[in-house]
């Protein structure tokens, strides 16, 4: 079982390092995760793994990440969870984690 949580945490941190070093639009993990699936407003996105941990379709998943953001007037708030898909339609979170981006303050915005 510590196999699948090592996966996780790695892939719940390397996802968290994609998003703070891109330009924090969801769109963009595809680049590195090609099988995402992104919401149409962009404010939600899923990932799917195998039983070897491979990127996979949600047919054949046994895992999944989802990452969810909400935008706020002073940053953005992201959540990414990581499950092990369970029988039926149930999951348990093996790692999870939030971020929060602040968003750049202008002059415009009341900055100095």
């Amino acid at each position: 079982e510590s196999e699948h949580v090592t996966f996780a945490v790695n892939e719940v941190c390397n996802l968290a390092e994609i998003l703070i070093n891109s330009d924090s639009s969801l769109s963009s993990i595809t680049e590195y995760y090609p099988l995402a699936r992104v919401s149409s407003d962009e404010m939600s996105a899923t990932v799917f793994f195998d039983s070897s941990f491979k990127e996979t379709t949600a047919e054949n998943a046994k895992y999944r990440m989802d990452v969810t953001e909400e935008p706020s007037d002073t940053g953005t708030d992201t959540n990414i969870d990581y499950f092990l898909i369970d029988e039926g339609e149930s999951s348990t979170c093996l790692y999870s984690v939030n971020l929060f981006t602040h968003s750049q303050i202008s002059a415009e915005k009341g900055g100095q």
